[in-house]
């Protein structure tokens, strides 16, 4: 079970609690590489994620490039 007062996590503890399953998620920060992310996890692959250390630019633009597909203003 997963612990709140441990450094890190494997998202995979995610797997079986219902409660936190999401439509979509867009996951901006750095994700393991190698493991599955929390969009694959928690909202069957809905959204974005990033498996690379992100700037700030680099999150306005895939902020930019989401906003485009979903036309948002």
């Amino acid at each position: 079970m997963y612990s709140w007062k441990r450094e890190t996590c494997n998202y995979s503890e995610f797997k079986n609690i219902p409660q936190l399953r999401k439509k979509y998620i867009y996951q901006f920060h750095c994700n393991h590489g190698d493991e599955e992310s929390l969009t694959e996890i928690l909202s069957n692959g809905r959204g974005f994620v990033s498996n690379q250390i992100n700037d700030p630019t680099k999150n306005r633009k895939f902020i930019k490039q989401i906003q485009n597909e979903f036309k948002f203003d």
